[in-house]
């Protein structure tokens, strides 16, 4: 007979690399990330966020109980699924505490306290011409917006205001700016842009941090805002 449907679960010992768990050996299964504004790998499931890490609730019952109250809101917007995926840059609000999805030094995905407020950095990762001076741009969590400026490249970060849903600050992908690695061996570190070169036909980016010099690939650099 036919398996029907999708499977609504993962082994730990498969789950990706980013996510924080330590009892991958204790426990066999955890939920499967819901399709939503990140990839797989590079996202937590909410049930995991607030049970395994945050330990806010002892059991997926609980975490239910916890969503069904509308307690939880992801970028300001309230969020019931349990599989939802929370990634990088989000920003969990449960009503006594903020938090903001972070890379550690190991390049896993943590939640630290929030003290920006409801700002969110957006890397351009698409940017297409829908009309006569007109731009879509595409952000590495889903979100789109419609621009005339023209100043806004792929690569590049915005600081955007969740709340009153405008930029509030443009952040340029070049020499000098500092920045966090968010893929590769190099993924949790932060430094400075000494150089953007091209090799072989590919960008890469060479980032002085307190480890020294690191080089990396040009997409895997998420520019930072001041202050951050």
């Amino acid at each position: 007979m036919a398996r029907k449907g999708n499977k609504r679960h993962v082994k730990r010992i498969a789950a990706p690399k980013k996510l924080m768990l330590t009892d991958k050996k204790e426990k066999v299964f955890m939920k499967k990330v819901s399709p939503g504004p990140h990839p797989k790998h590079n996202a937590i499931p909410l049930v995991v966020l607030l049970r395994d890490i945050l330990k806010v609730a002892k059991n997926e019952k609980e975490v239910r109980a916890i969503l069904n109250d509308k307690k939880v809101r992801i970028d300001g917007k309230i969020r019931r699924d349990i599989g939802f995926p929370v990634g990088l840059m989000d920003v969990i609000d449960l009503g006594n505490a903020s938090y903001r999805i972070m890379l550690d030094e190991k390049g896993r995905l943590v939640p630290i306290v929030n003290e920006k407020e409801l700002l969110k950095p957006l890397k351009i990762v698409n940017k297409v011409s829908i009309g006569k001076d007109k731009f879509q741009l595409t952000f590495h969590d889903g979100r789109t917006l419609l621009t005339s400026d023209n100043n806004f490249k792929v690569g590049d970060v915005v600081l955007f205001d969740l709340s009153k849903k405008e930029v509030v600050e443009l952040v340029k992908n070049k020499e000098g700016v500092h920045c966090l690695i968010v893929d590769g061996r190099h993924a949790g570190k932060k430094g400075k842009v000494k150089e953007i070169v091209s090799r072989g036909g590919k960008r890469e980016v060479v980032i002085e941090s307190s480890e020294g010099e690191i080089i990396t690939r040009h997409d895997y650099v998420f520019p930072l805002p001041e202050g951050w």
